[in-house]
């Protein structure tokens, strides 16, 4: 199994290394765009989500610039996690952006989705969270490549739990937190949960700077077998709705789930997108 991102050709076990250096001249004689062919030795790891690549042929670089629908997004591909096969989903989630909204994306990563919303959409502020270094450097080169001006899509380096407790951003730039007049609040909020935190929903953290009075959009990533999905998710829909209850919000309407990705993600394992609204309990 291949990834191409950018123009990285990443291989996966079972391939052997000794098959890839044998093959690389024809594969790069199929595929004249590609520069690099790359073998995964690990998987994901530690909440960087980093994983371990060795370059078998082709220039001795693990970086890349990669394109999807007119964006371009840097990336590292064993230093920072980046999925080309979400490309789909990420242009379904910007083309949800409404004028005006304040999104919030947690995980923002490379900053593909991000880059996106910021440069394609009418929304009033784009703001990332991503707490690896590597992936953060990415991020920034990548609102850089797309000539995005900072105070439209802000980025904190930082863990997603103490975004709520960081110095605000307010119209032209960043506020220290003693002299803010108030919290910004966002109609959009995204949460691409990594798998490591399987208990871990953080919607106790972005319900706290949803927009009290119109409500949010939340689109919540989780991990599901091909039965639950067959069946509506309701694990998953179960815990969202008893997590807003306990941090007083509500589910308002019918969540509507998408298949986030066609591979699986481990054994009979997908990455699932599901899209609900949400209001403060006081409100109808």
């Amino acid at each position: 199994m291949q990834d191409i991102v950018g123009d990285i050709a990443v291989f996966k076990h079972p391939v052997q290394e000794c098959d890839l250096r044998a093959a690389a001249d024809r594969f790069f004689a199929a595929r004249p765009g590609v520069k690099v062919i790359a073998l995964k030795t690990s998987g994901m790891s530690g909440p960087g989500r980093q994983s371990s690549h060795i370059v078998v042929a082709g220039e001795n670089r693990l970086h890349t610039t990669h394109k999807e629908y007119g964006i371009q997004t840097k990336v590292h591909v064993s230093d920072a996690f980046f999925s080309q096969r979400m490309a789909a989903e990420r242009h379904r989630i910007s083309s949800l952006v409404e004028e005006g909204d304040r999104v919030l994306i947690l995980f923002a990563g490379c900053g593909p989705l991000a880059c996106m919303v910021a440069k394609r959409t009418s929304a009033a502020e784009t703001v990332c969270i991503e707490s690896n270094s590597a992936a953060f450097q990415c991020l920034l080169e990548s609102r850089t490549l797309n000539k995005i001006d900072p105070l439209r899509m802000p980025c904190f380096l930082a863990d997603v739990r103490d975004f709520p407790t960081l110095p605000t951003h307010v119209g032209a730039g960043l506020v220290h937190s003693a002299q803010r007049a108030r919290l910004p609040t966002y109609t959009r909020l995204v949460i691409p949960r990594p798998k490591i935190e399987p208990e871990a929903t953080y919607l106790d953290i972005v319900l706290q700077v949803a927009d009290v009075r119109k409500g949010a959009m939340i689109h919540y990533y989780d991990f599901a077998t091909q039965e639950e999905i067959s069946t509506g998710a309701p694990r998953t829909l179960s815990l969202l709705e008893s997590t807003c209850k306990a941090a007083g919000w509500k589910i308002v309407g019918t969540p509507s789930i998408f298949r986030a990705s066609g591979a699986a993600i481990g054994i009979k394992l997908y990455r699932i997108c599901v899209d609900f609204r949400v209001l403060p309990d006081n409100l109808e």
